[in-house]
């Protein structure tokens, strides 16, 4: 049985198609044959689900707070948590709709991802006007103190010819705002910041991306 979670989020942006098939294809390959098993998909509006599975189910809601108990086999989080108001829930719920011995499979953007645009504003300890990505030390300390982990990372790297067409596309899927309590960047400081980064040898970002694999004890210690 296959039920995918499907969280409304944001809407789909095609540049970033490329890093949605690489992160779902390095968990594919993690996962294995998995036929058999119960499996939840968390994704968000632009995800492409494939699986031979017949009629599968489709929710939509607030992954922080599954519609579920302690029901499946698998629970597969691609490229989705980095998204959400409260990250921590999210995963503790993942976790909290597993069975005894059940595994989650995520992927999510790391806090070093971006870095040739964030490092433009370092030198003045100017906000960059991204969010912040998931520090992997914070996401294994959400995780329960017991059961197996596998934390790993693999780097993305991509080319744009502007970055202001990039920041755009960001922006339309929410992932471009002020970090919370700093306003918003000038027009002048945000144009500066773009001639500077447009002016390089190459025009590059990078992404890290985190891929987390746990597996769910069959009685969780406590903290």
């Amino acid at each position: 049985m296959l039920k995918r979670v499907q969280s409304d989020i944001f809407e789909a942006s095609s540049s970033f198609v490329h890093l949605q098939n690489f992160a779902d294809d390095v968990l594919s390959s993690k996962m294995g044959n998995l036929q058999k098993q119960n499996i939840l998909e968390i994704g968000a509006k632009y995800f492409s689900f494939h699986s031979n599975r017949s009629s599968p189910e489709t929710l939509v809601c607030n992954e922080s707070q599954l519609p579920f108990s302690a029901t499946f086999d698998i629970v597969k989080s691609s490229l989705n948590l980095h998204l959400s108001k409260d990250p921590r829930g999210a995963l503790q719920q993942m976790v909290a709709v597993l069975k005894p011995r059940g595994q989650l499979f995520l992927s999510c953007f790391g806090h070093h991802s971006l870095f040739e645009w964030r490092s433009i504003f370092l030198k003045d300890d100017i906000p960059c006007g991204l969010i912040d990505f998931i520090n992997p030390g914070l996401l294994e300390t959400w995780l329960p103190a017991s059961g197996e982990r596998h934390l790993t990372q693999e780097w993305v790297t991509l080319s744009f010819p502007k970055i202001e067409d990039f920041l755009h596309q960001l922006k339309s899927i929410n992932l471009a705002k002020p970090k919370f309590g700093h306003p918003p960047l000038s027009f002048k400081t945000f144009q500066k910041a773009c001639q500077d980064f447009n002016s390089a040898p190459s025009q590059k970002l990078s992404f890290q991306i985190l891929f987390l694999i746990y597996t769910k004890p069959y009685i969780l210690q406590d903290e």
